[in-house]
């Protein structure tokens, strides 16, 4: 890996690299409606260069084709996200009065969701610190995604929502087979329950599995954490 160290955004202030790191600890107590300070992935440059000049001769089309400036050691058997096709929209660009539009079709990602890139990198860090369980608070995207990647690996996966999503949302994430809680206020208030089940690992949550601990899948639409930056910058 040739990640070297983390960088807040928003004091400056370095970090060793840490899988599990989430947002600057030197930023204030963070919340909901406050700017932690997003930690971003350093590398050494000129190293990752080379290794991507010289990788494979037929290089993966998914987001581990970029693996040397990504925040983990290697790929793992994660969804295929990522290598969306641009789609050329000429009326579009006409209506618009530019001379060329392009369109990122995502959906050509295996949930059909934009969130699929953080997904694969949570997961693979997930795997590779031996996680059973995920979980994240969505406006229903992100939750998709984690579910439909949670299914594919055979791991649980819950997932909070607010009231607002959709009835075909939910009948999508009940498909992957995860454990859905709808709550009646926005999307604030499910993010708070996820960090409660986060920190629950005595069993003593509803759902909660005995003696498991959570990993923190809950950073990808706050855009808090390295790997859901690192992800989402790739798009």
């Amino acid at each position: 890996m040739y990640m070297t160290e983390l960088r807040c955004l928003k004091c400056g202030a370095t970090q060793p690299a840490d899988a599990i790191a989430y947002t600057c600890p030197h930023c204030g107590p963070g919340g909901d409606a406050s700017d932690q300070g997003i930690l971003n992935a350093r590398y050494v440059h000129p190293a990752a260069a080379r290794a991507l000049r010289d990788g494979p001769q037929a290089p993966r089309t998914d987001i581990f084709r970029w693996l040397p400036l990504l925040p983990v050691g290697t790929s793992a058997l994660v969804l295929p996200a990522g290598g969306t096709p641009l789609v050329p929209a000429p009326r579009l660009a006409a209506w618009l009065g530019v001379a060329e539009l392009w369109l990122k079709d995502e959906t050509r990602n295996p949930t059909r969701c934009l969130k699929e890139r953080a997904t694969a990198l949570l997961m693979t860090q997930a795997l590779a610190l031996g996680r059973s369980d995920v979980c994240c608070a969505s406006a229903g995207n992100a939750a998709i995604s984690l579910a439909g990647s949670s299914a594919h690996l055979g791991i649980a996966c819950y997932v909070c929502v607010p009231h607002e999503v959709s009835e075909t949302q939910l009948a999508w994430l009940r498909r992957y087979g995860v454990d859905v809680h709808v709550s009646p206020a926005p999307i604030i208030v499910p993010t708070t329950r996820s960090r409660q089940l986060e920190r629950r690992t005595d069993g003593s949550a509803a759902t909660a599995p005995s003696t498991q601990i959570w990993w923190k899948a809950r950073g990808w639409f706050h855009l808090r954490s390295p790997s859901s930056w690192a992800g989402r910058s790739l798009m």
